[in-house]
């Protein structure tokens, strides 16, 4: 093999690494911003679950508020 096939082997290698590794940091960047997105998703999920959890126990305490009111009036209701 001559030095000049030498050269020009060892810059095709070299070329492709490069373009291995600019492959490889895209792909990353790509999965990066997945990730970014699930956590978006993931924030906006625990945000409704909250809202919901809170909504909850405010219809809790107003129905409970509700049927005291009505035992302290009526008093106790048999079902």
């Amino acid at each position: 093999m001559t030095p000049e096939e030498r050269l020009t082997k060892i810059e095709r290698t070299l070329q492709s690494l490069t373009d291995a590794q600019v492959e490889h940091s895209v792909q990353i960047e790509k999965q990066n911003a997945g990730i970014r997105d699930l956590i978006v998703v993931g924030r906006t999920c625990l945000d409704s679950i909250q809202t919901m959890r809170q909504a909850h126990e405010k219809d809790y305490e107003d129905r409970r508020e509700i049927r005291c009111d009505i035992w302290r009036h009526v008093g106790p209701l048999e079902i």
